[in-house]
């Protein structure tokens, strides 16, 4: 018999029939009892060929898994270079430097009810003098805000006038700096507005045309329609939309 305070074996032992003990130690302490070919306390680092379990919970959750290199949850920013064909729904939507081909695109508007273009809207402000044609006027310094969504630039014109001299000639207001070319108009004709105006002191019907290549007038009328400058002359806030190309 073996028992416990037995002077330990020196040699091999072989039993025919099985064994019970209260602890064994093979050199591991008191039921490590490994390896096998690996440790597998629970601060090992095992390898294994394969794995097949029912849940698996990797600190962020059961079944919950990631990440690759980044996380992937409903309520995650994720950056991927390209998508798969296939329907896309979100509330916001960056391609970055890569691209995204899917079949239908929803953007809470329903399926494929997205606007030709998406892009970033943002706001600016453009600052130009003013010259009228009107000799000896006074120009003053105007700024425009500007607002694009996409392809759509909404221009924004204050109160503005300018006095006239003592010996005035007829004439537009013409903005002498044209808007920068992201704000041009598409259209090759440029795009015309009406908008009241101050014509020799009085509110009248005038117009606002910008011209493709971003310069803008202002007229008493139709455009071109001259200021009748016996009087100041300006124009009221005014605002005005329009495509760029």
């Amino acid at each position: 018999m073996l028992n416990e305070g037995n002077p330990p074996l020196r040699n091999s032992l072989v039993v025919a029939g099985p064994i019970t003990v209260t602890s064994i130690d093979t050199g591991f302490g008191p039921k490590e009892v490994y390896p096998m070919n690996q440790p597998l306390l629970t601060t090992s680092s095992p390898t294994f060929g394969d794995i097949t379990c029912a849940r698996i919970n990797t600190g962020q959750g059961l079944n919950e898994v990631y990440e690759m290199n980044q996380n992937v949850k409903s309520t995650d920013a994720v950056n991927f270079l390209s998508v798969g064909t296939g329907a896309i729904t979100c509330t916001s939507l960056s391609a970055g430097a890569g691209a995204i081909t899917c079949g239908t695109i929803d953007t809470g508007l329903g399926a494929t009810e997205v606007a030709p273009y998406i892009e970033d809207t943002h706001n600016s402000t453009w600052t130009c003098s003013v010259w009228n044609g009107l000799a000896g006027g006074v120009s003053p310094s105007l700024t425009i805000q500007i607002r694009k969504i996409g392809k759509i630039v909404i221009l924004s014109m204050p109160n503005f006038a300018q006095t006239v001299s003592t010996a005035p000639a007829l004439g537009i207001m013409i903005l002498t700096s044209a808007l920068p070319l992201a704000y041009r108009p598409q259209s090759a004709v440029g795009i015309f507005s009406w908008a009241l105006v101050l014509s020799n002191s009085a509110n009248v019907f005038g117009s606002v045309w910008v011209l493709p290549n971003g310069i803008i007038w202002v007229s008493a009328g139709t455009p071109g329609a001259n200021f009748a400058v016996t009087g100041d002359a300006g124009i009221y806030a005014h605002t005005i939309s329009y495509t760029t190309a």
